[in-house]
C-alpha cells in the first residue's frame, strides 16, 4: 500500500483480507478515532454494565469473557464499518 493511502483504504484492505476479525480487541479499539473511542466505550459500558476501570483492564489484558467479547466485536464492527462510509 502506498504512503498516500487513507485510513479508510487501509481498513477496507484489512477487511478484505480478513485481518480485522483476527485482530484482538485492543488492536481493533486502537483503530478508532479519539471521539469514536469515547463513544464506543460509553455505549459498551452502558450496554454491559461494566465499570470504567474494568473495561480498560480487560482491554489491556485481553480479558473479555466470551459474551463480553461477542458484544465488543459486534459493536466495534459497526464503528469500523461506519468509519468507511
Amino acid at each position: 500500500m502506498n504512503e498516500a493511502a487513507t485510513f479508510s483504504d487501509i481498513l477496507l484492505t484489512m477487511e478484505k483480507e480478513g485481518k480485522i476479525k483476527k485482530m484482538g480487541p485492543r488492536d481493533q479499539f486502537g483503530l478508532l478515532s479519539k471521539d469514536d473511542k469515547v463513544k464506543f466505550r460509553d455505549e459498551y459500558l452502558l450496554m454491559t454494565g461494566m465499570p470504567y476501570p474494568t473495561f480498560y483492564q480487560k482491554l489491556q489484558n485481553d480479558g473479555f469473557r466470551p459474551l463480553e467479547l461477542r458484544a465488543f466485536n459486534d459493536m466495534i464492527q459497526c464503528y469500523i464499518s461506519n468509519h468507511n462510509n
